[in-house]
């Protein structure tokens, strides 16, 4: 019982993956709208905050207090760090806090204290269906495909560091409102 369970809630989530990713193919951003973008970032990590805690970590907003605006869609935006952020609670070490970094500049940076990525993965991390460890329960391989996708439609951009010693940092970095 229970493993079938897991399966659906698995199928589930990948078949609403596919949604998205059929939607975003014909979604087109109407040039007026407008997005906070640090609003959508505490909307974020307060949608994670439980996930987090039941795996022992913990998330954080950090950066500016202050009202980012920028061009886009709010739902789209919630979309693609809400799955930034999935995918770094997923990966950092437990005890360890993901922080979503919010920039007066329309950027956002989600860092977290996992393994980083291999030069090798760097070429592959944003293909559909790619997945690192195809063992991982959860892991659809859509995550950053769908990340991607959003910050093509804004004209931003998506840029990934290795941190030092260890961890991820992705940056999506849009276009502020009015410029």
């Amino acid at each position: 019982g229970k493993v079938l369970l897991n399966d659906s809630e698995g199928m589930t989530r990948i078949i609403n993956q596919l949604l998205d990713i059929a939607e975003l193919d014909s979604l087109v951003i109407e040039p007026r709208e407008e997005a906070d973008l640090r609003t959508v970032c505490m909307e974020v990590v307060e949608f994670l905050a439980p996930l987090a805690l039941a795996l022992g970590k913990e998330v954080a907003l950090v950066g500016t207090s202050d009202s980012v605006r920028v061009r886009g869609n709010a739902e789209m935006l919630y979309r693609a760090i809400r799955n930034l952020g999935e995918n770094a609670i997923r990966h950092t070490s437990p005890g360890s806090t993901v922080e979503f970094v919010v920039n007066g500049n329309g950027a956002v940076s989600v860092l977290d204290d996992g393994p980083g990525i291999s030069d090798e993965e760097r070429d592959f991390i944003f293909q559909r269906f790619w997945r690192r460890d195809r063992g991982m329960p959860d892991s659809t391989g859509l995550g950053l495909p769908i990340v991607q996708r959003i910050a093509e439609l804004h004209a931003a951009t998506v840029t990934f560091t290795n941190r030092d010693p260890r961890g991820a940092c992705f940056t999506i970095k849009f276009t502020l409102f009015g410029t």
